[in-house]
């Protein structure tokens, strides 16, 4: 399957998604933190990248600017989450052409993003959301 790198500074949050991703048959990678994470992107150069927003050192919002900005990784598929259901990280996500979700989301609706993202990467913009607006 593929090489996932989830960026998440929770212990439990990056419990839960390794968890799931792995019984997925992905192979998952993590960082704690945005820079560790960039690092991990060069280094293993993985298919998808999965980022909360709120992280030390760098957040995933700036991670994401910086894999857009370098040709290498400017096509990379990235997932972006967040528990602040904020429209400005929503339209930077969008302009930045990554997929985005808020906190707490359903399973199977992370599962439909990870394949989506896998299989077409960013087509005009996915958004998952398991909280009305």
């Amino acid at each position: 399957m593929a090489k996932i790198l989830v960026l998440e500074d929770n212990l439990l949050g990056l419990d839960l998604l390794q968890s799931l991703l792995t019984l997925k048959g992905h192979e998952v990678l993590f960082a704690m933190d945005g820079r560790s994470g960039l690092e991990q992107i060069r280094v293993c150069q993985p298919d998808l990248v999965i980022s909360d927003v709120d992280m030390p050192e760098m957040n995933g919002l700036e991670v994401l600017q910086h894999l857009r900005q370098n040709p290498t990784t400017a096509t990379l598929p990235v997932i972006i989450y967040t528990s602040a259901d904020e429209g400005i990280y929503r339209n930077t996500v969008k302009q930045l052409q990554a997929a985005y979700l808020t906190k707490p989301f359903e399973i199977n609706e992370m599962m439909a993003i990870v394949t989506q993202q896998l299989e077409g990467g960013f087509e005009g913009g996915s958004e998952g959301r398991s909280v009305p607006a």
